[in-house]
């Protein structure tokens, strides 16, 4: 577990296992009421699925300003509406032998067969990621999910499968890691607190490859070179572009 339950005596707990990135960037989920003026999370130029498409000759450094705002605003539209992300999913495609130039596509096509299995059995899905690469490493993507708790059990054993439809390999041990969000995949409704914390933690974390600018806007106190990565960085589903719609944030990031 990354995380413990939280006791009367102290504050919600930190996702331990994550570095820290600075106090002004832990507060990036909880310092944002849910209340004031509307923050929209469209992105630019009428996309509708975050970021830049997804090119073969398309790289970037870390993320834009632009994307670690719709990524802070995506999560926070899913908690206010009832449908907080409660899976934290890293998936290490280098690991698994595909190349940063079809982490994009792989990435993608997990998803959607995610997507697929959810609409099949009525179960809303949500999600957004952010694509990382690394010397030690390689490719590999974070996302957060919410996957209703109910199928929550079943989707976790669908993940290796979907995984070896993807990269027409047999299964590698550490190719995946999946935890919830606050130590339950119910925390955001038993311990809304506690889950924003956590929440949080997770989202710095996922920043933490921010450009140098974008990081000094946002205030995160450490960074982490993620080195060039090729095709589509950041992504996020329509459903959360429609959710952060009906949802009011005081203040920009």
């Amino acid at each position: 577990m990354w995380d413990s339950a939280p006791t009367a005596s102290r504050e919600p707990a930190a996702v331990s296992g994550f570095r820290s990135v600075g106090d002004a960037a832990r507060e990036l989920l909880l310092r944002i009421p849910l209340s004031g003026a509307t923050f929209d999370l469209a992105p630019r130029r009428n996309r509708t699925h975050g970021g830049a498409r997804n090119r073969a000759d398309r790289t970037s450094e870390g993320l834009s300003l632009h994307q670690c705002e719709r990524i802070a605003a995506a999560a926070l539209a899913a908690f206010a509406t009832g449908t907080a992300l409660n899976r934290f999913v890293t998936i290490h495609w280098g690991l698994a032998g595909i190349s940063d130039a079809r982490g994009a596509w792989a990435t993608g096509r997990f998803i959607k067969l995610a997507s697929d299995w959810c609409r099949t059995r009525g179960a809303p899905f949500l999600w957004l990621w952010v694509r990382e690469n690394g010397a030690s490493q390689g490719g590999h993507v974070h996302m957060l999910l919410y996957v209703p708790p109910d199928h929550s059990r079943a989707f976790a054993a669908m993940q290796r499968g979907w995984l070896r439809r993807v990269t027409g390999r047999p299964y590698r041990r550490g190719v995946i890691k999946t935890r919830p969000i606050g130590g339950s995949l119910r925390a955001a409704e038993t311990v809304p607190e506690h889950y924003r914390t956590n929440l949080a933690n997770v989202a710095e974390y996922m920043l933490k490859g921010a450009m140098l600018d974008a990081a000094e806007v946002i205030g995160l106190g450490r960074r982490e070179s993620s080195e060039v990565v090729i095709g589509k960085r950041a992504g996020w589903c329509q459903k959360l572009v429609s959710k952060s719609r009906s949802v009011t944030v005081r203040n920009s990031i």
